[in-house]
């Protein structure tokens, strides 16, 4: 089965093997923000906008029921605006999730899109309980450029900005993280540099950092093969790559 996310119009569309349409389903609730994932027959994903104080985390049922929902956790440079009704689409979108699912320990990994001097990764399972967080650091003395948060924001003369683009599971014991640092003079971009980090899950250590291509992006990781896009392609085309080297 296919499922088909419909953002605009708040559905989810069903194809079978051969891409036969099969039906559509129709949220009654809130939409998910970018993706969601399937288990156990129900449907996880992070909504578009929270309203404030409220679960940013949605699971539905087949018939697009919502069923519970959890996670309240926001990046500690929107705190002081979140609640401010002004600046809730910025701080939303500042806060922005990513999310990855591992089958066999039943639990998620969550981190925000835009990190702030430490990238937290949050665990929960199934169940949407808590089970712990991880704390990082990707760039040292890096904070998130605060200005962006107000409008109109006053840019400065230069800075630098962190923008977590995926996070994967890789077998039991990793997670797989590619980011970008972007650059500015003011207004002007001057360029970016991105890098794929992997991770020990039970240390929170950073083993290994690789440069990749801006355009790179990781789209799945299923057991030693990693897929992936590049926007710097003449042509759209899914890479797939064989993962060796790491127990």
């Amino acid at each position: 089965m296919l499922y088909v996310y419909d953002f605009v119009n708040k559905r989810i569309n069903l194809f079978d093997e051969n891409l036969k349409h099969l039906k559509i389903l129709k949220f009654k609730g809130k939409s998910f923000y970018r993706f969601f994932f399937i288990v156990d027959s129900l449907f996880y994903g992070p909504i578009f906008i929270a309203e404030n104080g409220s679960d940013r985390i949605y699971v539905y049922d087949m018939n697009m029921n919502k069923k519970f929902s959890f996670f309240r956790e926001y990046p500690d440079y929107v705190n002081t605006r979140k609640k401010e009704a002004f600046y809730k689409g910025v701080s939303s979108f500042y806060s922005s999730l990513l999310m990855d699912y591992n089958n066999e320990k039943g639990i998620f990994a969550i981190t925000f899109f835009y990190p702030s001097k430490k990238t937290i990764v949050y665990f929960y399972d199934k169940n949407g309980k808590f089970v712990n967080k991880q704390f990082f650091v990707i760039m040292n003395h890096y904070r998130f450029p605060r200005f962006l948060l107000s409008y109109p924001p006053k840019y400065p003369k230069s800075y630098e900005n962190i923008r977590i683009t995926s996070l994967n599971f890789y077998k039991n014991k990793y997670l797989v993280l590619a980011y970008k640092i972007e650059k500015f003079s003011g207004k002007k971009y001057l360029g970016e540099k991105a890098y794929i980090l992997l991770i020990n899950i039970d240390k929170a250590k950073i083993i290994e950092k690789k440069e990749i291509s801006p355009g790179f992006r990781i789209l799945n990781i299923k057991g030693n093969y990693l897929y992936a896009k590049n926007f710097d392609d003449d042509i759209e085309k899914l890479h797939v790559y064989k993962i060796e080297g790491i127990e």
